[in-house]
């Protein structure tokens, strides 16, 4: 089966970043639970931090990705000393 979910927000509370790991961790529960129904609560609290360290170490990836993107495309400028 498939299992859809639509999440509505403040947009000026939270950003879309911020909805969007909601949305990966609320997954995460419902993958651990529908896997195993009789899944302790300790046991889905590690799901959630395993996620939110995959998520953290994907954003970090993603962070010096750009960064390195944008010293590489930089143009040099002429400073004129007075």
């Amino acid at each position: 089966g498939r299992f859809t979910l639509d999440c509505e927000y403040n947009t000026s509370l939270f950003s879309g970043e911020r909805a969007r790991r909601w949305m990966g961790h609320y997954e995460a529960v419902l993958r651990a639970t529908a896997a195993d129904p009789g899944v302790r609560i300790d046991d889905v609290r590690e799901v959630l931090r395993k996620t939110e360290s995959r998520s953290q170490a994907a954003r970090g990836r993603q962070l010096r990705q750009a960064q390195l993107t944008k010293f590489q495309t930089a143009r040099r400028k002429a400073v004129r000393a007075s």
